[in-house]
């Protein structure tokens, strides 16, 4: 059993109140090194990368160095997932195990004031004007929503500016290594008013699974409300969690085209899987 990457998060709080994002954070607190440390030395059984992402921002913490040190140890890749509001030290981006920086630019365009929002854009421009003349290798995905909002209207123009853009489409090369990506709108919420329908697919416990800061199993990193609890690393091994009836009775179904939870059922983002077919 291998995945493409495992969801490790780092902590559930961030500092922002985005409005794409309304799931409650800051219940779970932040993962300590020793979960950690068993969970990396457990995952890298099953994956050679781990996304710090789910809740939360990784680049809030002020050691998040000791995290990056203990994936270094057991050789195993990074993804950082973040806002940008905490980007300060660049050199620790570049730094071994970190693969793929993404950073979230509407979170950026939420802030309201405006002096702030536009200090951190320049950190982040000042940021990719550093990695692109340096030696890393490591990615960075500039991340916009495809919204057509007033927000989103700006970032556009404010990126076209600085990267001297005559227009602006989805990956957008600008510089080493580094592409302006436009992702779908991100819906947290299920659709508790669709008319139930079991059959669908989705890639939760097949390329990808999640961690919570407090040692919670999910299915996928959708799960950020951890409703769909499989185990908790304190108690369990990773191997008893996913050998479990609940997390075998969820893959099995999804590549059998059956969605057996509840959250699976009505979950918005699982529905762009549902033209996939799933017999290949």
């Amino acid at each position: 059993m291998k995945f493409n990457k495992i969801y490790i998060e780092l902590s559930d709080v961030c500092g922002l109140e985005c409005s794409f994002c309304p799931t409650v954070k800051g219940k779970r607190g932040i993962m300590n090194l020793e979960l950690f440390y068993k969970i990396v030395s457990e995952c890298r059984k099953y994956t050679n990368l781990i996304a710090f992402h789910i809740l939360g921002d990784p680049l809030k913490l002020k050691n998040i160095k000791d995290y990056l040190l203990i994936a270094d140890t057991f050789n195993i890749g990074v993804e950082i997932t973040t806002s940008g509001v905490y980007l300060n030290d660049f050199d620790l981006l570049l730094y071994s195990p970190i693969k793929q920086v993404n950073i979230s630019l509407d979170a950026i365009m939420e802030i309201k004031s405006k002096a702030f929002r536009d200090e951190r854009l320049n950190k982040i421009f000042e940021f990719c004007r550093y990695k692109d003349s340096s030696s890393s290798n490591i990615f960075i995905n500039l991340r916009i929503q495809n919204r057509n909002n007033d927000k989103s209207m700006e970032l556009k123009e404010i990126l076209k500016k600085e990267f001297n853009l005559l227009s602006l489409d989805s990956n957008t090369r600008v510089g080493r290594k580094i592409i302006i990506v436009f992702r779908d709108v991100f819906v947290w919420n299920t659709n508790e008013n669709n008319t139930i329908n079991t059959n669908g697919f989705c890639y939760g416990l097949i390329s990808h699974f999640g961690v919570l800061s407090n040692g919670d199993v999910v299915p996928c990193c959708i799960d950020a409300s951890g409703d769909i609890v499989l185990g908790n690393l304190n108690k369990n091994s990773l191997y008893d969690i996913l050998h479990g009836s609940r997390a075998q009775y969820i893959r099995n179904g999804f590549k059998n085209g059956v969605i057996v939870e509840k959250k699976c059922i009505n979950c918005n983002y699982r529905i762009k899987f549902n033209e996939i077919n799933i017999s290949k």
